[in-house]
């Protein structure tokens, strides 16, 4: 509105005391106009805030977060069954409000989905399913103040602005805590640990893995959180590609050995017992040995080292 000259206050502001309270829908305040050059008389409710820092009326107002306590009044602890509670907060700065999130402490500040909670637009109540609220924990709530998007011009500039603020919730949706506080979305990282943004961690349960598609045709693919694989194989007998060895200096030998692959053993070729004849291809020996072993190999594809993050809420 612009800044008020001290010749104003001095000699046309009335003396009055004190409100006393908290503004409500209705009153008057003085504000003045910088276009007019003068004071004029303005409800509260036209202004872009409102009764307790909630918002006024139901108009295109912006909402004020606020905190809500345990023993606050208009906060009810309800027993669903035993061990399940609900928490109901009534409040009149809730009023005619059409959407916001619901924050607590036990959740690092992160918003309940919209399944977790319902909401009265006439009562101003919200119900938060199987949540308690404890003593020393707050609750924050932030109402938009702003008409619905099919609520006709009321809402002008304003309702653009919600309807963003809703589209970039929805893309966050699969990084923001349940109120269980499990997250399903995950960021590759390539920073260091020391430089990961405030509010996300590492997820620990991912250390060493790569991901893998879901595939509900295959078994080893179609159940998320399985893990499978291996950084070395060591390949057996069967999976050597089928090759041969000529038996030379041995008397009564003439033909091939077929070594590797799978099939029936070549044993005692010749029918000659004594004549039998083997060669161990392949493998190392091992430091300290005197038997020949097979060797494990890497089957790493080239990779960079990274980290996945999850966000925990601020």
């Amino acid at each position: 509105m612009g800044a008020i000259p001290p010749d104003v206050i001095t000699l046309k502001m009335p003396a009055t005391p004190p409100l006393g309270r908290s503004a409500e829908d209705g009153d008057l305040i003085w504000v003045w106009d910088s276009r007019l050059g003068k004071l004029c008389r303005c409800n509260i409710s036209d202004l872009p805030f409102g009764a307790g820092g909630g918002g006024g009326g139901t108009g295109p107002l912006l909402g004020s977060p606020f905190k809500i306590r345990l023993g606050d009044p208009g906060v009810t602890i309800i027993t669903v069954s035993p061990g399940v509670f609900n928490t109901e907060i009534s409040d009149l700065r809730l009023v005619g409000k059409t959407d916001y999130p619901v924050s607590t402490t036990q959740l690092n500040n992160a918003a309940f989905r919209d399944a977790e909670l319902t909401y009265n637009a006439v009562t101003g109540k919200v119900t938060i399913k199987n949540f308690s609220l404890n003593s020393g924990e707050v609750v924050i709530l932030y109402p938009d103040g702003v008409a619905p998007s099919s609520g006709g011009s009321a809402g002008g500039s304003f309702e653009v602005l919600q309807d963003q603020i809703n589209e970039l919730k929805n893309m966050l949706a699969p990084f923001t805590p349940s109120v269980t506080g499990i997250t399903f979305g995950r960021v590759w990282w390539t920073g260091t640990a020391e430089t990961i943004p405030a509010g996300w961690a590492i997820d620990t349960a991912w250390a060493g893995y790569l991901p893998m598609a879901m595939d509900p045709s295959d078994d080893d693919f179609k159940t998320p959180g399985t893990t499978g694989g291996t950084k070395t194989h060591t390949n057996t007998e069967e999976e050597m590609f089928p090759h041969s060895h000529a038996a030379q200096g041995n008397p009564g030998i003439g033909s091939n050995y077929k070594q590797g692959g799978s099939g029936n053993p070549l044993d005692n070729v010749t029918g000659d017992k004594k004549n039998n004849w083997t060669e161990k291809a392949g493998g190392y020996l091992p430091s300290g040995s005197t038997t020949k072993t097979a060797k494990p190999y890497s089957i790493m594809n080239p990779y960079k080292v990274g980290m996945w993050i999850k966000y925990v809420g601020v």
